[in-house]
């Protein structure tokens, strides 16, 4: 598991990044800011002084990027994962109330109460399946953006990662992710993962 590990963190993208129905967000363009971010932490230099240039595969630092909730590339299982969502609102104007939606979506957000579609705000993840099924545009986005999660891991002792933030613009992605990059360093631990301090970063981030 020690070879070919040549670089402290990696950045990994869904297939997304070079075009899929279901994307939602532009991956390449959050790519490259958080790439920049990487650089401004000065991360590889002192995180492979930190490890003395032997780099192992829990040791490496793992940004996970995808383009809806269906998460095909795993953020949930990464250090920091990041995926574009996209939330509805129904403009019941237009709504024809030809149940569309409701069939659609899978996680059952949507349903017909009293003539109107109404969203259950606690099922709806942002997939977006919902605008694409509306024949008449009833739907509309009330909110988009990226949601952090960090903290994933496999291992011994496996976790998901715990949602940080819900609708982030692409300009404060990096923000959070250099807070992760800096409490690394800050605690120096080789043998220690992102995951196992996830709840002292939750609190800086707040």
């Amino acid at each position: 598991m020690t070879q070919g590990i040549q670089e402290p963190i990696i950045i990994q993208t869904c297939r997304a990044v070079n075009g899929c129905p279901k994307s939602l967000g532009e991956l390449d363009k959050l790519r490259e800011a958080l790439e920049k971010a990487v650089s401004a932490a000065g991360f590889k230099t002192k995180r492979k002084e930190a490890l003395q240039g032997k780099i192992k595969n829990h040791q490496v630092f793992k940004v996970c990027l995808a383009g809806c909730p269906n998460c095909c590339s795993q953020p949930q299982i990464k250090e920091f994962g990041v995926y574009a969502a996209a939330y509805p609102e129904i403009n019941q104007d237009k709504c024809t109330l030809c149940s569309a939606c409701v069939r659609a979506c899978r996680e059952g957000a949507l349903d017909i109460e009293n003539e109107r579609i109404k969203i259950k705000r606690e099922s709806c993840i942002g997939c977006g399946d919902c605008f694409n099924a509306c024949p008449s545009q009833a739907i509309e986005k009330k909110r988009e953006g990226w949601k952090i999660i960090a903290g994933g891991k496999l291992g011994r002792h496996p976790q998901l990662a715990k949602d940080v933030k819900e609708a982030a613009s692409i300009n404060e992605v990096p923000y959070y992710l250099q807070k992760a990059l800096n409490i690394m360093l800050d605690v120096n631990n080789p043998n220690l993962r992102f995951g196992d301090i996830i709840d002292d970063y939750l609190e800086r981030v707040k």
